[in-house]
Order: structure tokens, then sequence, then C-alpha cells
């Protein structure tokens, strides 16, 4: 759930933060009072693409930050769990971050944690899902469709079956390719792994060796510079003479004055820290001797590992885990003709054991096509399109979600051909069919927060109310903002927010009392003359909201 929005200096917006409610939010205003900035900002702190053009005139830089709740085993809590992006303080709340400067460039932060902006819009694609006139949509993916697919029709276990058996299909194959090509190069590719394992065995570089050879070399090679220095440290510390008689006339003033213990003690406390330090850095000045040969050793093994690291390709520091890979890989080479064939036989047994539960699948899939695509019709069929309807298109695949790709094909008229859903001409009609799936789905989908720009384009009177209730219902499954123009679906929201014009350049946005709402849900059916008339029809409307 979106919780929270913070904006600075994009477009017409000086400085704004909202609060988001659960459930249905409308957010109404007039024509041209920036309510798709909204959206704007939306994009922006979630990773879409934008230019300095953004920017608010006079300003240097633009930023957005929004800030959601996030349940328990949700994608996005997978998602920040394997990038390491959860906020360990409260892993139920993830705040995503965008600034924008005036050069183009931008910066992104989950969590406070700076990130790429492909990872935020990775991350933005689990959080919310945005349904604009115009940009293409979520449910206008293929691989979003196959998943409401299979949440409307398939098993959760039969799912996570097929996915674990995929999985250990395809571990089983890589390790056979890898061991395949270990093979591959014949007896010119063994010569050279053994010359190879040979010289690491004889060189038999350590974990940490090169680090710490670089450091005693630097050392060794600049023994004359820090005996100089700790010379230069001896000699400022011992010109301690008249802090050694303050402490001593302090002493002699003591018997007179008991309150001088204290700084008599300090005196003290600090001639002995000085002598700590001078003991310290003699120490350190008798370590440092010069050792000519010590420092050729080093020169020479360091010499010896650049020149090993080289023929790999890597650096020094690298040498140990090379040296591990290449042993690993002549002991796999050992073994490898019996491993070969048993690991061969396995593979075969997965590939079959993945195939019989996809084949399952496959079967639910069909079946659940129908229903889904009846339900859908019957829904874009009562939002407007008179002539809609909806099948799923099957086609041939072998991946993680098993032996099928699908395609939402639409049709708007019954002249018409069917077509996939990013094809359709009408924008009014793209949100309004995607929503039919985005409500039909919700059914048994787990959805992110659902952003929708004018969903009730082109739509008025009952139609207009239908929709209304299509997104009250939506909202007892999924968090739901919504761009409105209808006052009938103004009027159905949990959360009404305004957005006015405010001075010459900017705008306000704000939550509306009740008679706030029906000042403006009057405003909408009537225009900028409202009247008492209207104003009774506004409180009916909202009278009839079920909440």
């Amino acid at each position: 759930m979106l919780t929270r929005l913070r904006v600075r200096d994009l477009v017409v917006i000086p400085v704004l933060e909202i609060e988001f409610a659960p459930g249905l939010t409308v957010i109404t205003g007039e024509s041209g009072t920036g309510k798709s900035v909204l959206l704007d900002a939306l994009g922006l702190a979630l990773g879409a693409r934008a230019s300095a053009n953004r920017i608010r005139r006079d300003a240097r830089r633009a930023e957005a930050a929004a800030e959601f709740t996030v349940p328990e085993r949700s994608d996005c809590a997978r998602f920040l769990a394997e990038r390491q992006l959860a906020d360990p303080d409260d892993p139920g709340r993830c705040v995503t971050r965008r600034v924008l400067d005036r050069s183009g460039r931008s910066h992104a932060f989950v969590n406070d944690t700076p990130v790429t902006r492909a990872t935020l819009a990775g991350l933005g694609e689990t959080l919310l899902d945005a349904h604009a006139q115009g940009e293409a949509m979520r449910i206008a993916r293929r691989d979003v469709q196959l998943a409401l697919l299979d949440d409307y029709g398939v098993a959760s276990p039969d799912r996570r079956n097929l996915s674990e058996a995929w999985r250990r299909w395809r571990v089983a194959q890589s390790e056979l390719e890898t061991m395949e090509s270990y093979g591959a190069g014949g007896q010119e590719a063994a010569a050279l792994l053994d010359y190879q394992l040979r010289e690491l065995d004889e060189l038999d570089p350590r974990p940490g060796e090169y680090e710490e050879l670089d450091s005693a070399h630097t050392r060794l090679s600049q023994v004359d510079a820090l005996r100089e220095s700790a010379a230069r440290a001896v000699a400022a510390l011992e010109q301690s003479d008249p802090l050694r008689m303050a402490a001593s006339e302090i002493g002699r003033l003591e018997a007179f004055d008991p309150a001088l213990a204290a700084a008599r003690e300090s005196a003290d406390a600090a001639l002995a820290l000085i002598d700590d330090i001078l003991a310290d850095l003699r120490r350190f000045a008798e370590r440092m001797e010069p050792d000519p040969e010590r420092l050729a050793e080093l020169d020479a093994r360091i010499a010896r590992m650049h020149d090993v690291a080289r023929k790999h390709r890597a650096e020094p520091h690298e040498l140990p885990a090379i040296h591990e890979r290449i042993a690993a890989t002549v002991a796999a080479r050992a073994e490898h003709s019996d491993r070969r064939q048993a690991l061969e036989s396995e593979v075969r047994r997965l590939e079959d054991a993945f195939r019989v539960v996809a084949l399952e699948v496959r079967e639910a899939r069909r079946k659940a096509a129908g229903a889904f695509g009846d339900s859908v019709g019957r829904c874009m069929r009562t939002l407007g399109i008179v002539g809609g309807s909806l099948s799923v298109s099957f086609a041939e695949a072998c991946g993680e979600q098993g032996l099928d790709t699908v395609e939402f094909l639409i049709t708007t008229n019954p002249g018409h051909s069917p077509a996939p859903l990013g094809k359709v001409a009408s924008g009014g009609e793209q949100a309004r069919i995607a929503l039919a799936i985005t409500v039909v789905a919700a059914e048994k989908s787990a959805l992110p927060c659902l952003v929708l720009d004018e969903a009730d384009i082109g739509v008025g009177g009952v139609a207009a109310d239908t929709v209304g209730r299509m997104l009250k219902r939506l909202a007892d499954r999924a968090q739901v903002i919504c761009v409105t123009h209808a006052p009938q679906v103004a009027a159905l929201g949990d959360q009404h927010l305004t957005v006015a014009r405010s001075g010459k350049a900017g705008i306000k946005i704000a939550p509306l009392s009740t008679e706030e709402r029906v000042e403006e849900i009057a405003r909408m059916l009537s225009g900028a003359r409202i009247t008492d008339r209207s104003r009774a029809n506004a409180r009916d409307l909202l009278a009839l909201n079920p909440d």
C-alpha cells in the first residue's frame, strides 16, 4: 500500500506531501489543474524515465519519494531481500526516492541505498500498477497475463511444484553442460589445466597473502622516511619541560589549597600519557630497521604473483580462488566419465518429471481460460464496450512457467478480429479493458497498489456508477487510487483528494471533509455554477456509498 508521497520542485509543485489511506482513493479537480502531475511524481519515484524539463522553473533539481507498506512474502519483499535492500529496522516499510537535476541526470534510492534506475523500475513493478492513457500497461505483458491466468485457475501447490521441477532439471542440466565443457577441449585442454595447476601448486598463493606482501613491501621501502617521521614526533614530545615544571609547582601549591589536587592529577596524567607515547614511538623506530634482503624477497614474490596472474588475465589477489577452481576442475575431470553417465540419466529423469507437472498445469490453464475470458467479457460489456470479449491464445514454450505462453486477445466490436491488448486502438477502451481484467483477476490474485488515470473516460450515468462500484469492489482486495471526472466514481471513494491551482505557478492537493466533498461533487455535476439542487444530488450520491 502507498502510504505517503513527497514531492519537491516537480513541474508546478514547489513542495507537497500527501498521505494515502487504504481502500479507494479518488482524486478530482478541474481540467488543467495538474492531476497528472501526481502520476508524474509517482512515476519519478518508481524509476520512470524523466527529463530535466520536468523540474520546476527556477529550481535546480526535482525530487519525489514514495513510502509503501510491504507485506511479508510478497513479490516486493522477495525483490528487496534478494538484493539486500530491505530496511533492517522495519522490513514492512519501503521508501523509494529519485532526484533529477538540470543536467538530466538522476539518482535513485531504495531505503536510502543508492540503486540504478533499472533496479528502481523493477521494484516499482512489484509496488504499483499504473494504468494511464497512452502508456503501455503492465497487464499488456505476456508474463503478467500468464500470472493472472494462473492465479485465477491453477492451484498454488501445482505452480510451486512446476517451478521446483524446472529448477531441479535446470540445475542438473547446467551441471552436465559444465561437465561437458571440461572434456570439450580434449587432450590439449587437459594438458593446459595440468600445467596451470602445477604452476599454481608451486606458487601456493594464500588468501590475503598479496595484500600482506604489498603492505610489508610499502613499509620496508619507506623505512628511512618512517624513522625520520618517528624521530620528529619524539623530539616534539620531549620538549615537555614546561609541563613538568608546572606539575611540580602545582604540587607545592596543593599543600596550601587542596582544591588544586585535581589540577595536579591532570598534570601528572598528561605527563604519564606523554611518556607512554614516547615509549611507543621509540619501540616503533627500533622496529623500523632496513632489511634489504627481506625487501628483495618481497620484490621477487610480488613479481612472481603478477607474472602468474597475468597469464590468467586476473589480479594477483584473485590467484587463490583461481587455484582452487582449477584444482576442482582437474579433480572433476578425473571422475568425469562415470559422473557424466549418471548425470545424463538424472537429467532425463528430471526433464520427464518436469513435463509431467507442466502438462498438468497446461490442462488447468486451458480449463480456466474459458471461464476467465467469459468473466472479463461480461465485465467489459458492463463497462460500456458492447461487443467486448476476451479470449486466451496459447503458444508452445519451455521455461519455469511450463510449456505455454499466453496472450489475451481482445474484441471490442463483433465485426473486428481479436487483437492483443496493447494494440487496441482507443485509449479509453484500453483503460476499461484493463480495469475489467484487473477486477476479474483480483478475485484470486495478489495485486499491487493500482493507480488508474481516468478509467471512467468515455462513460457516464449508469455506466460510470458501474465503474465506481467495480473500483469499490476491487479496493476490497487492493489499494486503488483513481483520477476521475465522474461524480458517480468520486462519491464512492474512501478517501477524496482534490487538486486545485495555488498562486501563479503551483497546485495544492488536500483531502476533503464531508461538506467539502458535497461541494466538489456538486461542481462535477453542474460545472462552475453550483446550485442547491446539485448539492442535493451530490448528497444523494454520497448516501449511496456502501461505507
